[in-house]
């Protein structure tokens, strides 16, 4: 999931930053994972990233399977995800050689954007996949984030026109 789920501050204007973390919570038995992480670069940039694993996994243990940043282009993908076509993406793989199997929560990559425009976008997971040390897949659910500093919408103003009727005869 992402964390925090939902950033809605109209104080992060152009070219402030803030930061999120993609976590696997709760998680028993993990071997490997991969996802694609996305978001609007018409609003927001990625500024930067670092990328998690768990204790014990570090290499020669463990082996970054992918870690690929860039715009994303479905037919370069397989066709993979065309509602994302131009969107900023990261794809993350990561795996257990030999060491021992995860179980907990883990903060998986802890991202910093910066904010390039007011307006919102969604911070979606696609293609997650959780494996465990049988190299069987493990269900899991995904909930991805959103981001918006556009101001709040000015109240509805309700009055009668015209104003004032004179109309003696009434």
């Amino acid at each position: 999931y992402v964390n925090p789920p939902s950033i809605i501050d109209q104080t992060l204007t152009p070219p402030k930053n803030f930061t999120i973390d993609v976590v696997l919570f709760n998680v028993t038995d993990l071997f490997g994972f991969q996802y694609k992480f996305f978001w609007d670069v018409s609003i927001i940039n990625l500024a930067g990233y670092q990328y998690h694993y768990p204790a014990g996994w570090a290499p020669p243990k463990g082996m970054l399977v992918e870690d690929e940043v860039g715009i994303w282009d479905s037919e370069a993908h397989g066709g993979d995800y065309p509602e994302k076509d131009g969107w900023g993406y990261h794809s993350y793989a990561y795996t257990c050689m030999t060491g021992t199997p995860f179980t907990g929560n883990i903060s998986l990559c802890t991202y910093k954007f910066q904010v390039m425009a007011i307006g919102s976008s969604t911070l979606d997971i696609y293609g997650s996949k959780l494996m465990n040390s049988k190299a069987k897949a493990i269900p899991h659910s995904v909930e991805g984030g959103y981001f918006d500093n556009r101001p709040p919408p000015l109240p509805a103003l309700i009055f009668v026109d015209p104003p004032r009727i004179v109309d003696l005869t009434l």
